[in-house]
């Protein structure tokens, strides 16, 4: 009986690993990113800005400049003196009144005995920010002998106008979305711009700004607005360079994971409404790049951006008419952190843009998937033109496997300009998306990076690797309970030997439940943003697959142990395996606490509402069956007490 009986329950400990094997390799495509480029709009589509940007209306506000004080600044990170001027200027005429923009100008040290002619750079926040947050930067670039102007976007800071709340991010209420000037003044977009096109007209009235070489830079929201502003103004900007900032809005907008889900509420906006064409045909960036007089453009950003899918880079670079543009893409980058510094690349442009220095690397991709004996590879090639002197030529890999980080792998020189390198499947099927970086000699960190391409590997490991990720599992699950029956099965009366059996199957059966139930938690929103609508909702998975990168790699071996632990435990020990289930939620509530707490005194001044961020189904579900394992654990030992014999 005992060893019919333990066979069974090695068989059904087979199936549910084999099962919660299968479940994984089948769904973890459920929480993968996608890379590929988007194409909702069409290249040719728009060959001119949107004809309501009325150049002549707009330079005929007279700016009503207003210098509050001037100041010498010493700063101690470069031991010198910077000359500071705090001032006001009108933007344009909005609800009957000035809309007076607040900035701060930094002149370099000495600027009017020495340098003569320096260029002018304009640096723009982001959404809910304000100029302090770029002000080292500026100090940065003014030691670099620039003029700098930094200014507090409409509603922001010192300046006038209204916050970029979801209202004025997408006007509603409006009976047609013709763009009359009530509408254009309810849109924040169009507020931002002005406000960043009057900003270049006051750099260019300071007598120390070389009118030939102005530069219009952005973090995320002051970005996108660089990006409408050179274009619109292209005859008197000569570069602009848009940090961790995009077009193809649709993409963002309509991608489930993004941030733009905290500022614009999906649930109360249907996509193909008049509002949505409208910020889409009249305020995508990608509508102003692809134009004939598109200066050059360098992109600065990251490939896990939280706002900005990894495509929407593509799409805009390969949208810009300009071929000068370039691409400076950072592996593992996020939206507040590129993992790597990009002061250098910035200098290394403003001295090919402004002073014709040595021009960024062309780099050209192919790739060749060719088969092998174990599944197929990927040959990659690289093409780069480049008149500097490079360090390395890296290869930036994702496979598209959740936990899996970004690696960079050195290409090999094959015949001169030419880089190869080769990429084999894993034991599991996956997309692999990739990019080159090639990185220049300086004192800096300088790199620049090709667009991104996707491709698919195939193997013939999969199924063995199934069958032996579930025997290895099921092995020591089957040991474990075999010792406990053994253990107990003799002090157990005979007459209550088939409900001791009982018992055991009934706990192989009710934790192999409960812990399918935990992976699929796994995959299940844990923090769920927007409650009252179920908008977004983030799994581990999604964490696993966009954050790995920032904590260190024991970490997520840890996380994949204390998992193993409590499915090997719960079988055999459903109390142990319980109390292992129950660290990862429970870390994550004290994470969510902690997040919580960080943000609560900043939240409102970044435009981000707390009360919008809940705990999600997958969190309160993997909560619940962790207790279920500990009280069911419970349970048996006084069930088991009642079975076995005193001696």
């Amino acid at each position: 009986m005992k060893h019919k009986s333990l066979k069974f329950l090695f068989i059904v400990l087979i199936s549910f690993m084999l099962f919660f094997s299968l479940y994984y390799f089948i769904n973890s495509n459920i929480v993968k990113v996608s890379h590929k480029n988007n194409h909702n709009y069409d290249i040719s589509e728009t060959e001119t800005i949107p004809d309501f940007w009325n150049l002549t209306e707009i330079q005929n506000v007279p700016l009503n400049i207003t210098y509050i004080n001037q100041s010498y600044v010493w700063n101690s990170t470069y031991q010198k003196n910077f000359t500071v001027r705090n001032l006001y200027y009108t933007s344009q005429c909005w609800n009957m009144s000035e809309l007076r923009i607040y900035g701060v100008l930094i002149f370099p040290d000495n600027y009017s005995n020495e340098l003569g002619k320096v260029p002018g750079i304009l640096l723009m926040h982001g959404l809910g920010g304000r100029h302090e947050q770029l002000l080292d930067f500026g100090f940065f670039l003014a030691n670099q002998n620039y003029c700098i102007l930094l200014i507090d976007g409409p509603g922001h800071g010192l300046s006038d106008g209204p916050f970029a709340s979801q209202e004025w991010i997408v006007p509603q209420g409006f009976p047609s979305y013709n763009t009359t000037p009530e509408l254009l003044n309810s849109t924040h977009f169009y507020l931002y711009a002005r406000a960043g096109l009057r900003a270049v007209d006051l750099l260019l009235n300071q007598s120390i700004v070389d009118q030939t070489k102005i530069v219009v830079s952005g973090r995320s929201y002051g970005g996108i607005t660089s990006l409408f502003i050179s274009n619109i103004y292209w005859m008197k900007i000569t570069t602009a360079v848009p940090f961790i900032a995009a077009g193809d809005l649709y993409t963002g907008f309509s991608t489930s994971y993004t941030f733009f889900n905290l500022i614009v509420d999906m649930n109360e906006y249907n996509i193909s409404d008049p509002y949505f064409s409208y910020l889409f045909n009249y305020f995508d960036p990608i509508n102003y790049v692809k134009t004939s007089n598109n200066p050059p453009t360098l992109l600065i950003c990251g490939t896990n951006d939280e706002f900005f899918p990894i495509s929407t880079f593509n799409d805009t670079y390969i949208a810009s008419e300009n071929p000068r543009s370039s691409m400076c893409m950072s592996p593992g980058g996020h939206h507040g952190f590129l993992m790597y510094p990009s002061q250098g690349t910035f200098l290394y442009w403003l001295n090919y843009t402004l002073c014709n220095g040595p021009a960024p690397p062309k780099i050209q991709v192919q790739s060749k998937i060719s088969p092998t004996l174990l599944g197929s590879k990927l040959e990659v090639t690289a093409n780069i033109d480049c008149n500097a002197s490079i360090s390395k030529i890296k290869l930036a890999t994702y496979r598209n496997v959740m936990g899996m980080r970004w690696i960079e792998k050195e290409m090999v020189n094959s015949n001169g300009s030419e880089w190869k390198i080769n990429l084999y499947n894993l034991p599991i099927e996956a997309d692999i998306t990739y990019y080159v970086m090639v990185e220049i000699d300086g004192e800096e960190y300088i790199m620049f990076s090709s667009i991104i391409s996707e491709n698919s590997l195939t193997t013939n490991l999969q199924i063995p690797v199934i069958l032996l990720l579930t025997i290895i599992l099921s092995i020591p699950m089957y040991l474990l309970v075999r010792r406990d029956v053994n253990k107990k099965f003799l002090k157990v009366q005979k007459s209550d030997k088939k409900k001791f059996m009982i018992l055991y199957t009934s706990q192989v059966v009710g934790m192999g439940i409960t812990e399918f139930f935990i992976f699929f938690s796994f995959l299940s929103p844990i923090v769920i943003l927007l409650p009252q609508s179920n908008a977004y909702g983030i799994s581990l998975g999604d964490i696993l697959n966009h954050f790995s990168d920032l904590v260190p790699f024991i970490v997520i071996v840890s996380l994949i142990i204390i998992l193993l632990l409590g499915l090997v435990f719960s079988m055999s020990k459903p109390i142990i395996g319980g109390f292992f289930n129950f660290i990862i939620p429970l870390f994550i509530i004290l994470g969510l606490f902690f997040v919580y707490s960080i943000f609560k005194g900043v939240a409102s001044s970044v435009g981000i509402n707390l009360q919008s961020i809940s705990y999600g189904s997958g969190l309160i579900l993997w909560t619940i069956m962790a207790i279920i394992q500990i009280l069911f654990g419970i349970l048996k030992i006084i069930y088991q007490k009642r079975l076995i014999k005193v001696r």
